[in-house]
Protein backbone atom coordinates (compact mmCIF):
# COMPACT_ATOMS: atom_id res chain seq x y z
CA UNK A 1 0.00 0.00 0.00
CA UNK A 2 2.67 2.37 -0.79
CA UNK A 3 0.61 4.63 -2.85
CA UNK A 4 -1.81 5.09 0.23
CA UNK A 5 1.18 5.88 2.58
CA UNK A 6 2.66 8.38 0.70
CA UNK A 7 -0.21 10.43 1.35
CA UNK A 8 1.18 12.23 4.07
CA UNK A 9 -0.85 14.35 6.37
CA UNK A 10 0.83 17.88 5.24
CA UNK A 11 -1.89 18.93 3.31
CA UNK A 12 -5.27 17.71 4.35
CA UNK A 13 -6.82 14.52 2.92
CA UNK A 14 -10.60 14.62 1.66
CA UNK A 15 -12.79 12.04 0.77
CA UNK A 16 -15.22 11.05 -1.77
CA UNK A 17 -17.93 8.47 -1.68
CA UNK A 18 -19.49 7.26 -4.88
CA UNK A 19 -22.05 4.62 -5.14
CA UNK A 20 -22.63 2.14 -8.38
CA UNK A 21 -24.98 -0.63 -8.92
CA UNK A 22 -23.18 -3.65 -7.28
CA UNK A 23 -20.00 -1.43 -5.52
CA UNK A 24 -19.31 1.31 -4.00
CA UNK A 25 -15.68 3.13 -4.03
CA UNK A 26 -13.95 5.63 -1.42
CA UNK A 27 -11.36 7.92 -3.49
CA UNK A 28 -8.86 9.68 -1.30
CA UNK A 29 -7.37 12.99 -2.33
CA UNK A 30 -5.44 16.36 -1.91
CA UNK A 31 -7.40 19.06 -4.43
CA UNK A 32 -10.14 21.00 -3.84
CA UNK A 33 -12.22 18.23 -6.38
CA UNK A 34 -11.30 14.61 -6.64
CA UNK A 35 -9.47 13.91 -10.94
CA UNK A 36 -11.88 12.32 -12.95
CA UNK A 37 -10.88 9.20 -14.47
CA UNK A 38 -11.79 9.75 -18.02
CA UNK A 39 -8.94 11.97 -18.34
CA UNK A 40 -6.53 9.11 -18.39
CA UNK A 41 -3.65 11.28 -16.93
CA UNK A 42 -1.53 9.62 -13.89
CA UNK A 43 -3.47 10.88 -10.79
CA UNK A 44 -1.92 10.83 -6.92
CA UNK A 45 -5.85 9.97 -6.25
CA UNK A 46 -6.02 6.82 -4.28
CA UNK A 47 -9.75 4.84 -5.33
CA UNK A 48 -10.59 1.79 -3.31
CA UNK A 49 -13.55 -0.29 -4.24
CA UNK A 50 -15.63 -2.46 -1.96
CA UNK A 51 -17.13 -4.92 -3.95
CA UNK A 52 -19.19 -8.25 -3.30
CA UNK A 53 -16.64 -11.14 -3.19
CA UNK A 54 -16.09 -13.34 -6.04
CA UNK A 55 -13.89 -16.20 -7.55
CA UNK A 56 -10.30 -15.45 -6.57
CA UNK A 57 -8.01 -14.83 -9.67
CA UNK A 58 -4.80 -15.48 -7.76
CA UNK A 59 -3.73 -11.72 -7.35
CA UNK A 60 -5.61 -11.30 -4.18
CA UNK A 61 -3.74 -11.05 -1.14
CA UNK A 62 -5.74 -10.80 2.68
CA UNK A 63 -4.62 -7.78 4.38
CA UNK A 64 -6.19 -6.80 8.14
CA UNK A 65 -7.61 -3.67 8.27
CA UNK A 66 -8.56 -3.01 12.49
CA UNK A 67 -8.26 -6.74 12.69
CA UNK A 68 -10.96 -7.52 10.08
CA UNK A 69 -8.75 -9.90 7.57
CA UNK A 70 -10.21 -8.88 4.23
CA UNK A 71 -9.41 -10.32 0.66
CA UNK A 72 -7.71 -7.49 -1.44
CA UNK A 73 -6.39 -7.10 -5.24
CA UNK A 74 -3.77 -4.07 -5.35
CA UNK A 75 -2.99 -1.97 -8.91
CA UNK A 76 -3.77 1.58 -10.08
CA UNK A 77 -6.70 1.24 -7.87
CA UNK A 78 -7.22 -1.10 -4.55
CA UNK A 79 -9.99 -3.98 -4.99
CA UNK A 80 -11.63 -5.21 -1.76
CA UNK A 81 -14.26 -7.74 -1.37
CA UNK A 82 -16.83 -8.48 1.00
CA UNK A 83 -19.91 -10.23 1.88
CA UNK A 84 -21.70 -6.88 1.92
CA UNK A 85 -20.39 -4.26 0.22
CA UNK A 86 -22.22 -1.54 2.36
CA UNK A 87 -20.32 -3.24 5.58
CA UNK A 88 -17.41 -2.80 3.80
CA UNK A 89 -17.42 0.67 3.07
CA UNK A 90 -18.20 2.15 6.28
CA UNK A 91 -15.30 -0.27 7.92
CA UNK A 92 -12.84 1.31 5.12
CA UNK A 93 -14.25 4.73 5.81
CA UNK A 94 -13.54 4.63 9.42
CA UNK A 95 -10.00 2.39 8.92
CA UNK A 96 -8.59 5.70 6.62
CA UNK A 97 -10.62 8.33 9.02
CA UNK A 98 -8.14 6.66 11.74
CA UNK A 99 -5.51 6.38 9.67
CA UNK A 100 -5.08 9.96 8.76
CA UNK A 101 -6.77 11.47 11.61
CA UNK A 102 -9.77 12.45 9.60
CA UNK A 103 -13.09 13.71 11.38
CA UNK A 104 -15.45 10.79 10.49
CA UNK A 105 -18.79 11.62 7.87
CA UNK A 106 -20.89 10.46 10.24
CA UNK A 107 -20.24 13.75 12.08
CA UNK A 108 -20.79 16.15 9.96
CA UNK A 109 -24.18 18.24 10.57
CA UNK A 110 -26.84 19.23 8.46
CA UNK A 111 -28.86 21.55 10.38
CA UNK A 112 -31.80 22.16 7.50
CA UNK A 113 -32.45 21.19 3.67
CA UNK A 114 -34.96 22.64 1.45
CA UNK A 115 -36.11 19.52 -0.27
CA UNK A 116 -36.06 15.96 1.11
CA UNK A 117 -36.96 13.02 -1.25
CA UNK A 118 -36.86 9.83 -0.08
CA UNK A 119 -37.58 7.99 -3.67
CA UNK A 120 -38.96 4.51 -3.98
CA UNK A 121 -36.04 2.16 -5.03
CA UNK A 122 -35.10 2.98 -1.54
CA UNK A 123 -35.67 -0.13 0.56
CA UNK A 124 -35.78 0.95 4.61
CA UNK A 125 -37.13 -0.32 7.66
CA UNK A 126 -39.59 2.20 9.90
CA UNK A 127 -36.28 2.92 12.02
CA UNK A 128 -34.01 4.03 9.18
CA UNK A 129 -36.52 6.32 8.11
CA UNK A 130 -36.93 7.71 11.57
CA UNK A 131 -33.66 8.31 11.51
CA UNK A 132 -33.32 10.32 8.94
CA UNK A 133 -36.25 12.38 9.50
CA UNK A 134 -34.77 13.46 12.93
CA UNK A 135 -31.36 14.32 11.39
CA UNK A 136 -32.59 15.77 8.33
CA UNK A 137 -35.14 18.89 8.78
CA UNK A 138 -36.81 19.83 5.43
CA UNK A 139 -37.93 23.06 5.20
CA UNK A 140 -39.91 23.78 2.20
CA UNK A 141 -40.87 19.69 0.80
CA UNK A 142 -41.06 16.23 1.89
CA UNK A 143 -41.53 13.42 -0.68
CA UNK A 144 -42.06 10.02 1.50
CA UNK A 145 -42.46 7.49 -1.95
CA UNK A 146 -41.98 4.35 -0.16
CA UNK A 147 -43.55 1.17 -1.11
CA UNK A 148 -44.80 0.30 2.25
CA UNK A 149 -44.09 1.55 5.97
CA UNK A 150 -44.70 -0.27 9.91
CA UNK A 151 -46.29 1.66 12.18
CA UNK A 152 -44.76 4.94 12.13
CA UNK A 153 -45.24 8.39 13.93
CA UNK A 154 -43.65 11.54 13.37
CA UNK A 155 -45.10 15.26 13.80
CA UNK A 156 -44.81 17.12 10.00
CA UNK A 157 -43.39 20.54 9.69
CA UNK A 158 -45.67 23.40 9.65
CA UNK A 159 -43.75 25.13 7.38
CA UNK A 160 -43.99 22.78 4.48
CA UNK A 161 -45.25 24.07 1.46
CA UNK A 162 -45.65 20.50 -0.57
CA UNK A 163 -45.59 17.02 0.96
CA UNK A 164 -46.81 13.36 -0.65
CA UNK A 165 -46.69 10.11 0.67
CA UNK A 166 -47.61 7.42 -1.15
CA UNK A 167 -47.84 4.91 1.98
CA UNK A 168 -49.58 7.14 4.61
CA UNK A 169 -51.42 4.47 7.06
CA UNK A 170 -49.52 6.04 9.67
CA UNK A 171 -51.45 9.70 9.14
CA UNK A 172 -54.42 10.59 10.99
CA UNK A 173 -57.52 12.78 10.26
CA UNK A 174 -56.36 15.42 12.21
CA UNK A 175 -52.81 15.55 11.25
CA UNK A 176 -54.46 15.89 7.66
CA UNK A 177 -56.58 18.40 8.73
CA UNK A 178 -53.39 20.56 9.90
CA UNK A 179 -51.88 20.31 6.73
CA UNK A 180 -51.66 24.04 6.02
CA UNK A 181 -49.26 23.61 2.43
CA UNK A 182 -49.52 24.62 -0.99
CA UNK A 183 -49.38 21.20 -2.23
CA UNK A 184 -50.66 17.27 -0.89
CA UNK A 185 -50.50 14.37 -2.32
CA UNK A 186 -51.16 11.56 0.16
CA UNK A 187 -53.14 8.08 0.28
CA UNK A 188 -55.13 7.56 3.23
CA UNK A 189 -56.30 4.77 5.53
CA UNK A 190 -59.37 4.66 7.61
CA UNK A 191 -60.98 7.89 6.45
CA UNK A 192 -64.44 8.55 5.42
CA UNK A 193 -66.43 10.34 3.04
CA UNK A 194 -67.30 12.42 6.12
CA UNK A 195 -63.41 12.64 6.66
CA UNK A 196 -62.47 14.20 2.78
CA UNK A 197 -66.02 16.21 3.16
CA UNK A 198 -64.70 18.20 6.52
CA UNK A 199 -61.24 18.71 4.55
CA UNK A 200 -62.81 20.15 1.75
CA UNK A 201 -64.78 22.78 4.26
CA UNK A 202 -62.23 23.61 6.10
CA UNK A 203 -60.85 25.20 2.68
CA UNK A 204 -63.67 26.24 1.58
CA UNK A 205 -63.90 27.92 4.92
CA UNK A 206 -60.50 29.60 4.30
CA UNK A 207 -58.81 27.49 7.18
CA UNK A 208 -56.21 26.67 5.16
CA UNK A 209 -55.23 29.73 3.58
CA UNK A 210 -52.07 28.29 1.77
CA UNK A 211 -53.33 25.13 0.01
CA UNK A 212 -53.46 25.69 -3.78
CA UNK A 213 -53.39 21.70 -4.92
CA UNK A 214 -54.01 18.23 -3.32
CA UNK A 215 -54.99 14.65 -4.03
CA UNK A 216 -56.06 12.49 -0.39
CA UNK A 217 -56.78 9.23 -1.89
CA UNK A 218 -58.80 6.84 0.51
CA UNK A 219 -57.80 3.26 0.12
CA UNK A 220 -61.04 2.08 1.78
CA UNK A 221 -63.27 4.17 -0.28
CA UNK A 222 -64.75 3.74 -4.21
CA UNK A 223 -64.79 7.18 -6.06
CA UNK A 224 -68.12 9.39 -5.68
CA UNK A 225 -67.79 12.89 -5.86
CA UNK A 226 -71.46 13.68 -5.56
CA UNK A 227 -71.26 11.73 -1.79
CA UNK A 228 -68.54 13.76 -0.68
CA UNK A 229 -70.20 17.19 -1.91
CA UNK A 230 -73.79 16.46 -0.57
CA UNK A 231 -72.09 16.34 2.57
CA UNK A 232 -70.61 20.12 2.05
CA UNK A 233 -72.98 22.23 4.10
CA UNK A 234 -72.33 25.24 1.87
CA UNK A 235 -73.79 25.98 -2.10
CA UNK A 236 -72.42 24.50 -5.05
CA UNK A 237 -72.17 24.92 -8.75
CA UNK A 238 -71.69 23.19 -11.31
CA UNK A 239 -67.95 23.87 -12.65
CA UNK A 240 -66.98 24.61 -16.10
CA UNK A 241 -62.56 24.39 -15.16
CA UNK A 242 -60.42 23.05 -17.48
CA UNK A 243 -56.61 24.01 -17.00
CA UNK A 244 -53.75 21.87 -17.29
CA UNK A 245 -51.39 22.91 -14.06
CA UNK A 246 -47.58 22.34 -14.27
CA UNK A 247 -45.69 21.77 -11.17
CA UNK A 248 -42.21 22.99 -11.72
CA UNK A 249 -40.80 23.07 -8.10
CA UNK A 250 -40.69 20.38 -5.64
CA UNK A 251 -43.57 18.21 -7.12
CA UNK A 252 -42.00 17.45 -10.53
CA UNK A 253 -45.67 17.04 -12.72
CA UNK A 254 -48.27 18.16 -15.07
CA UNK A 255 -52.06 17.80 -15.00
CA UNK A 256 -55.02 18.18 -16.66
CA UNK A 257 -57.50 19.37 -14.06
CA UNK A 258 -61.40 18.96 -15.19
CA UNK A 259 -63.56 20.89 -12.79
CA UNK A 260 -66.57 18.96 -11.33
CA UNK A 261 -68.36 21.47 -8.46
CA UNK A 262 -67.22 25.02 -7.51
CA UNK A 263 -67.48 26.61 -4.16
CA UNK A 264 -67.28 30.17 -4.12
CA UNK A 265 -65.12 31.48 -0.66
CA UNK A 266 -64.91 34.77 1.18
CA UNK A 267 -61.62 36.34 0.10
CA UNK A 268 -62.91 35.82 -3.81
CA UNK A 269 -61.09 32.61 -4.81
CA UNK A 270 -62.73 29.38 -5.39
CA UNK A 271 -61.93 25.91 -4.41
CA UNK A 272 -63.36 23.41 -7.02
CA UNK A 273 -63.16 19.48 -6.60
CA UNK A 274 -62.05 18.45 -9.58
CA UNK A 275 -62.00 14.54 -11.09
CA UNK A 276 -59.04 12.51 -10.29
CA UNK A 277 -58.28 11.13 -14.22
CA UNK A 278 -56.22 8.27 -14.21
CA UNK A 279 -56.75 7.79 -10.06
CA UNK A 280 -59.84 5.93 -10.41
CA UNK A 281 -59.24 2.77 -8.44
CA UNK A 282 -60.04 4.50 -4.85
CA UNK A 283 -62.21 8.00 -4.20
CA UNK A 284 -59.64 10.71 -4.11
CA UNK A 285 -60.50 14.47 -2.85
CA UNK A 286 -58.88 16.33 -5.90
CA UNK A 287 -58.62 20.33 -4.92
CA UNK A 288 -57.70 22.85 -6.70
CA UNK A 289 -58.04 26.58 -5.71
CA UNK A 290 -58.28 29.64 -8.03
CA UNK A 291 -58.88 33.05 -9.08
CA UNK A 292 -61.37 33.59 -11.62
Amino acid sequence: MENVKSMTTIRPIKFNIGCYYFHFTLRLFHGEHPEPDWTGNITEDVVIHAEKYYRPTGKEEEINFNGHHVVTRFGNQIHTYWDSPIEGICLMLDYFSNLFNSPPIYKFEIKAIEHLNIGQPVCMTTEELELILEYFKPTAALDIRLKEIGYFRYELPSELKSFSCNSSNWLTKEGVMKMNYEFIDVDVEKFSYQDLSDFATKCIEGGLPALQHCFIEAKDLKRNFKEIADRIKYNRSRSRLEVKVLHKKFAYFSYDVHGIYDYEREDGKTVTICASDERDKHCVLHLYVWTK
